[in-house]
């Protein structure tokens, strides 16, 4: 960590210490850690305190839970019919293993993702699209554990543009104001 002894304590220090710490355990392959930060006031010694107020001061507390090392063996969407799991994927911050590249499961990044695939999908018309984890794909081997995370889709319907209206428009004529709409109707919303 960037910080020694007398440094402020403020929101940014804090923030930035856990982000070096969380690069740390990633880097380690252990997304799952969970850190913690607490800052612990030190109180005056007695008979301190008379004359000139001394800079307040603190401890900080770091608790960390390094939780497991689980490997992702494959990322599975399941219900996709639109769009092709390959370009779901590449939404996606979690990736599955192979060869010698080891990727490791991180519940909070698999939250995420699910969050991408929602956007995603309403970026591209799909309003009512429901994107959530599935039962996970667990295998062993040996003392490893391995899992392929499921993410489940019912992309539902597509909503399209329809026709363009104008009404009240007074400073443009009507073919005006619907140029810019011509090449609309029919496209997704």
């Amino acid at each position: 960590l960037a910080m020694k002894p007398g440094d402020a304590l403020d929101w940014r220090a804090r923030d930035a210490a856990r982000r070096a710490l969380r690069r740390e355990y990633q880097a380690l392959g252990m997304p799952q850690a969970k850190i913690n930060l607490n800052v612990i006031p030190v109180e005056e010694p007695a008979g301190q305190g008379a004359g000139k107020p001394a800079p307040a001061e603190a401890d900080l507390q770091i608790v960390i839970e390094e939780g497991q090392q689980i490997l992702c063996r494959s990322v599975v969407i399941r219900g996709n019919q639109a769009f092709t799991a390959l370009r779901l994927r590449a939404q996606m911050q979690t990736k599955g293993s192979w060869g010698f590249i080891k990727n490791y499961y991180a519940d909070e990044t698999f939250a995420d993702d699910l969050n991408a695939l929602r956007k995603f999908y309403a970026d591209h018309g799909y309003f009512d699209a429901r994107v959530e984890r599935g039962a996970f794909e667990v295998s062993r081997s040996g003392a490893a554990a391995a899992v392929s995370p499921v993410a489940r889709i019912e992309e539902g319907r597509r909503y399209v543009f329809g026709n363009v209206e104008v009404s009240g428009a007074r400073l443009f004529s009507r073919a005006d104001v619907l140029a810019p709409f011509e090449s609309i109707p029919g496209r997704p919303y």
